[in-house]
């Protein structure tokens, strides 16, 4: 979609009217973020996503002139964006590339990983079964000394 056309989208709708009745907010229910969850009226979704598409418009700028800046505000200050959700979105950063993060290769176990897996318990009931008869050759060794 060319910029024109986003523009055009994006001036389709009254942000301004959008964000009377708006509300949007980004709250995590559990300890991680992988515990989040968006609560929002249907405004509050136009807001946010025109905030995303007006960032869109941004980014085409900014990849097309290297000098300008890669980060964007997110105007989340307004009323429509709840100030007591844990997650507040306060830019957004044009990454270039599609990930910075490498895919992670499958995990395969190998014949070695299992053989130390069997060796370090093998080790753990050495270990244990020395204790053992040590601790009876002592016990007999007093018992022999105090009879």
């Amino acid at each position: 979609m060319d910029t024109q056309k986003l523009q055009d989208f994006i001036n389709e709708f009254d942000e301004e009217q959008l964000k009377e009745n708006a509300f949007f907010g980004i709250y995590q229910y559990g300890g991680g973020s992988d515990e989040s969850y968006v609560e929002a009226n249907k405004e509050g979704l136009l807001v946010f996503a025109i905030q995303f598409l007006k960032a869109t418009i941004k980014a085409e700028e900014a990849l097309a002139n290297f000098e300008m800046s890669r980060e964007f505000p997110f105007k989340n200050k307004d009323n429509w964006y709840d100030e007591d959700c844990q997650t507040q979105i306060d830019y957004i950063q044009l990454a270039e590339e599609k990930s910075k993060y490498a895919p992670q290769k499958e995990y395969k176990e190998t014949l070695l990983n299992k053989i130390e897996a069997y060796g370090c318990i093998t080790l753990i009931i050495t270990g244990i079964i020395i204790l053992i008869v040590a601790a009876g050759i002592g016990v007999i060794t007093m018992l022999k000394w105090l009879f």
